[in-house]
């Protein structure tokens, strides 16, 4: 939990199933595991959350840096949040805009926008998702 001196840590496990052992190009070939850390701090203007992550690939064998983001959260009201994140990723890095709206006490709808802001990154990457929390 959050104290005065303190921020709030957090951590997270994720597995990645080998859905497609075929193709190259599309879908994951092997098992990958990604667990993260990260901690959040609420301000009066908003929240901001760091987070990182190790990410270990069956394919190749090694664990290597996963994913690094800095995010800021605003309520604008009980229902509507937005959030602004620059993420990194071995040599892609991106500016996310996003904007969530609350569908129900457990589902939100996020609408966000990744802009690259690398060489390697993908120019725009537009996203729609429902987010489920039990």
């Amino acid at each position: 939990k959050e104290t005065q001196s303190a921020p709030e840590y957090f951590s997270f496990f994720e597995v990645v199933f080998p859905f497609q052992k075929d193709k190259r190009l599309i879908g994951t070939s092997d098992w990958e595991y990604i667990l993260g850390f990260g901690a959040v701090r609420a301000m009066a203007t908003g929240t901001l959350t760091g987070r990182a992550s190790i990410a270990y690939n069956g394919q190749e064998g090694a664990a290597e840096l996963g994913e690094v983001a800095i995010e800021y959260l605003k309520s604008l009201s009980p229902d509507l949040r937005i959030v602004a994140a620059v993420e990194a990723e071995q040599d892609e890095v991106f500016f996310i805009a996003e904007a969530q709206r609350a569908l129900s006490k457990e589902a939100t709808l996020k609408l966000n926008l990744g802009i690259g802001i690398s060489k390697k990154a993908t120019d725009l990457a537009p996203e729609l998702g429902v987010l489920f929390a039990f």
